[in-house]
């Protein structure tokens, strides 16, 4: 039964980092018309509006665990707060180092994972796990150099915002391992979606926004709905997942992939060519990427 779940915790990973690199690809289109923090909660907005008719299916089956209402208040908040800086930080950093800043969760992540979850450090005793991690480090910094994340210089607000993020994120990851991990992940998702979004609305309406900087046209719904559902309604979900199966720290190994997936499909839509840099790179990721997956085989002997 452990084969078979990790088999499928696999699969679900590499659905996370196709939707996760879907949802920047299509919301490009709207990076000029669109408020960086109301596209947010309409992305939420929508996840959660996605998923309410399975949330009522599964309450009037009496299947639903009302415990996950109190128990998800604290990482929704966590949440939050991650997406606020994030949002905010793209206010003040190029948005290719800013993703790179944000995969800065590959140091704070194994320190929490080493306090909080005795059941993963022994990857850290891994050689596997190593060649795994500085492949993948070594090719997201040549791809993201190549890529013109560091041809502009960082702020001191841009570098602290992201990194609050990064750091965020690494605690939000371990605390899902940590203590939810015999709930059901839809159940936890939709839960946190709703108090996310409610909570982005209170900081939207705080933030000066005001119901006429939300989109009014069906194109801007409809790019906005086709990323909400992709990268936060399925991707966050099948996260959870993930965690609950592989950890904490191989999602975010293979999640390294996804600069390199996103700059992929963003030239297929642009129909534009990749540098060989780029290309040489994005290969060595790949290689750490799959390196990160063949280690979950000792994680289920652990397990």
């Amino acid at each position: 039964m452990k084969t078979k779940r990790t088999r499928f915790a696999i699969v679900a990973l590499l659905l996370v980092l196709l939707f996760r690199s879907v949802g920047p690809v299509v919301i490009r289109e709207l990076s000029s018309t669109l408020n960086i923090l109301v596209e947010t909660i309409c992305l939420y907005f929508i996840a959660t509006v996605f998923w309410l008719p399975w949330l009522f299916w599964s309450i009037s089956k009496k299947e639903f665990d009302h415990a996950i209402w109190k128990l998800a208040i604290i990482p929704s908040v966590l949440n939050t707060m991650i997406q606020f800086f994030w949002v905010s930080s793209m206010h003040h950093i190029n948005a290719g180092l800013a993703v790179m800043l944000m995969k800065s969760q590959v140091v704070w992540t194994p320190l929490l994972v080493i306090i909080f979850l005795s059941d993963e450090r022994f990857l850290y005793r891994s050689l596997k796990f190593w060649f795994s991690f500085l492949i993948s480090i070594f090719g997201l910094f040549g791809l993201l150099a190549y890529s013109g994340a560091f041809s502009t210089s960082p702020t001191a607000v841009g570098v602290a915002l992201v990194t609050c993020a990064a750091i965020g994120w690494s605690s939000y990851t371990v605390m899902l391992r940590r203590s939810f991990r015999e709930h059901d992940s839809r159940q936890l998702f939709i839960v946190i979606a709703i108090y996310t979004t409610i909570l982005l609305a209170i900081t939207t309406l705080f933030s000066g926004s005001s119901i006429s900087d939300f989109p009014t046209d069906a194109k801007t719904w409809l790019l906005l709905s086709v990323s909400g559902v992709a990268a936060i309604s399925f991707a966050h979900m099948l996260y959870l997942f993930t965690i609950k199966y592989l950890g904490a720290t191989i999602p975010l190994l293979v999640g390294l992939l996804q600069p390199f997936l996103v700059l992929v499909l963003g030239n297929i839509v642009s129909g534009e060519m990749m540098g060989i840099g780029q290309i040489v790179f994005g290969s060595i990721l790949l290689l750490g990427g799959f390196l990160a997956l063949l280690t979950t085989r000792d994680f289920q002997v652990k397990k």
